[in-house]
């Protein structure tokens, strides 16, 4: 008989520290909101408490079962091991006075316990369940990001689908801002041309900006042309109100990086090349020769804002939070004021527009506007 009882006192104890070693541990590393609320929220004296608690009552409760082989009291002591387990295990947790005591005592009774149960506990561990905090704080940063990364996928996923109803005197680089050269003009104005606008291909055209007749690549320059035209590659002409999609398939087809855009009278409306239109679908993509002075977006206080006349409306209303009015009829701040004010405003000049937004003439140009102040005024 007493063979049996040590054997039920020890089986009770492995079977207690294999739970608190493999099942516990799993559930706390795993960051389970379970486990979280229940073990994890006790301090560790408690859960000390609780261990040492349960191992005694699962001693007595192993004795009392050998001692009811043998006793002719057997249903009270059943009944009373009963009453001592419920007890021990619901309410233990809740005696604080028990968390009292020294844990010295408490860690020395645990300590060998564990010495002798967790080698074994180790041959039943299973890997494929175990995930330490590290790893479980990666998988919820990873499901942020996730979700961040499918966004972004979303719009330019609708931004590709826009393109069908997107026309090309929308996302043009206008006339004004074309950068040309005469099919007459000396090999050596081509070259310091190139040198100072960063630029890896120049149109050309004759008599006038009207009259483009194609554009001249940086690298022809090392064949050594002795004029322009000996190294004047042609260019691609499309409609202003063509849209987006089909001038993309036609750039693919024909293997080409640049279109020139003209208006319904036949001038030059601007040009528009792969990357304006890879630009609409993924937004702006910046390369080590971007000028970052070029488009102007600085904000000088809370009511003042320094902006390019040339910077996109709902661009502008995005990074600094403000709703200025936007329409069909213009994409660019230089758009809106001159929808309003209808004529080339001078420098100096003030521009209302509603009664929150007054644009003040910074820099002007003979055709168009290249710098406003923009304040803003609460009232309503």
């Amino acid at each position: 008989m007493w063979t049996g009882i040590i054997a039920l006192i020890l089986l009770a104890t492995y079977l207690i520290e294999f739970n608190f070693i493999s099942a516990y541990k799993n559930k706390i590393e795993f960051s389970d909101d379970q486990a979280k609320s229940g073990f994890a929220s006790y301090s560790a004296t408690k859960v000390r408490t609780f261990k040492a608690g349960l191992r005694i009552t699962n001693l007595a409760a192993a004795i009392c079962c050998a001692y009811v082989t043998a006793n002719e009291y057997n249903i009270y002591i059943t009944f009373l091991t009963f009453i001592g387990i419920f007890v021990a295990s619901e309410t233990i947790l809740r005696l604080s006075n028990i968390a009292k005591l020294p844990n010295e005592a408490i860690e020395s009774v645990s300590r060998v316990f564990h010495l002798t149960a967790y080698p074994i506990a180790r041959l039943f561990k299973n890997s494929e369940y175990e995930i330490s905090t590290n790893r479980s704080y990666e998988l919820n940063n990873c499901s942020t990001t996730t979700n961040e990364k499918a966004e972004n996928e979303v719009e330019i996923f609708q931004n590709a689908l826009d393109l069908s109803s997107l026309k090309l005197k929308n996302c043009i680089v206008p006339r004004t801002e074309i950068t040309a050269i005469e099919v007459g003009s000396n090999v050596d104005e081509l070259k310091k041309l190139f040198i100072s606008t960063n630029y890896s291909r120049i149109l050309v055209y004759k008599d006038n900006i009207d009259c483009i007749i194609g554009y001249v690549h940086s690298s022809d320059i090392f064949d050594k042309p002795s004029e322009i035209s000996d190294i004047l590659n042609p260019i691609i002409v499309v409609s202003e109100e063509m849209a987006a999609n089909k001038l993309l398939k036609v750039l693919q087809k024909q293997k080409k990086s640049l279109a020139l855009v003209v208006d319904e009278f036949g001038g030059t409306a601007g040009i528009i090349t792969m990357e304006d239109l890879m630009e609409e679908i993924f937004g702006e993509i910046e390369d080590e020769y971007d000028n970052e002075d070029e488009y102007v977006q600085k904000k000088i206080s809370n009511e003042e804002y320094l902006i390019s006349g040339r910077l996109e409306v709902e661009e502008t209303n995005e990074k600094f939070g403000l709703e200025l009015p936007t329409s069909p009829d213009y994409e660019t701040i230089a758009g809106l004021i001159l929808t309003h004010h209808n004529i080339l405003p001078k420098k100096g000049e003030i521009i209302k527009i509603g009664k929150n937004y007054s644009f003040e003439v910074i820099k002007v140009e003979t055709t168009k506007i290249d710098l406003v102040k923009l304040r803003v005024s609460n009232a309503n």
